[in-house]
């Protein structure tokens, strides 16, 4: 008999679980579809921007063998290590047989251990990022899995933020010329990015209690309730009467 392939989930999107105010009906869709959704598209500019960021501190360790100035600023230290790709960046979980994996954006190897990063390339709001749960969730998530390897100890985890600076330009306080030389040739102009640092807890429970809640979701034969004010369902609903429709007639939705 053929053995059954176990269930297995991205690092991002095991986290999602433990968004405080997500829907539990669209938590069972995602569940049950393992995330493979329709109509998704993720701007490949912010991957560009986090492998530049990543390149940005190789560069310091090649050219001064030491972190750039701002992670010493946080009082982050370490060497840059080769991140596994996310096929082999990966463990099984023995209570619950799901297979998590993923790719960190950097790991850093100190004398105390390992520090993972996570790179992010926004504004940090003084209200908070109400997506804050879903990056910890992440950061743990590579931390378990990097000691299943042994590849630790965990040092710390954190996440920098790469924001942009747009008021270099344009508000009549400076010498726009001189500016201009600074930000601007013949190639088109660069962006300025601000770091900011947010460290992370160390959370060992975890990743056990996300893998628990997908799980249960997988298990789940009929979709919880919808959140009252999920945005989503009622597209989802949508959706599916359109796909009734257009089963019975494909051109009942044709263009008029």
């Amino acid at each position: 008999m053929k053995p059954v392939k176990p269930v297995t989930i991205s690092v991002k999107n095991l986290a999602s679980f433990a968004l405080p105010d997500a829907c539990p009906r669209c938590q069972w869709i995602n569940a049950q579809m393992l995330f493979k959704l329709p109509f998704q598209h993720f701007p490949g500019i912010f991957s560009s921007i986090d492998s530049y960021s990543k390149k940005i501190t190789q560069l310091h360790h090649t050219a001064d063998h030491k972190s750039p100035p701002w992670f010493e600023k946080f009082g982050i230290a370490g060497v840059p290590q080769d991140v596994p790709h996310y096929s082999k960046f990966s463990m099984l979980d023995k209570d619950t047989g799901i297979v998590v994996r993923g790719s960190p954006d950097e790991m850093l190897l100190g004398p105390d251990g390992l520090f993972i990063p996570d790179y992010k390339t926004s504004r940090l709001t003084n209200e908070g990022d109400k997506l804050m749960p879903l990056y910890v969730a992440q950061l743990n998530t590579y931390a378990d899995i990097a000691l299943s390897q042994n590849m630790g100890p965990i040092a710390g985890l954190g996440l920098i933020y790469y924001e942009p600076v747009t008021d270099l330009v344009g508000d009549g306080s400076y010498d726009a010329a001189a500016t201009l030389v600074k930000v601007a040739d013949a190639r088109g102009f660069s962006m300025y990015f601000e770091a900011k640092f947010v460290k992370v807890e160390r959370d060992t429970k975890l990743t056990a209690q996300l893998l628990k809640k997908f799980k249960a979701m997988r298990d789940l034969l009929a979709p919880p309730a919808r959140s009252p004010d999920c945005k989503d369902c009622p597209l989802l609903d949508t959706l599916s009467e359109l796909g009734r429709v257009t089963q019975a007639n494909p051109l009942a939705v044709a263009k008029g």
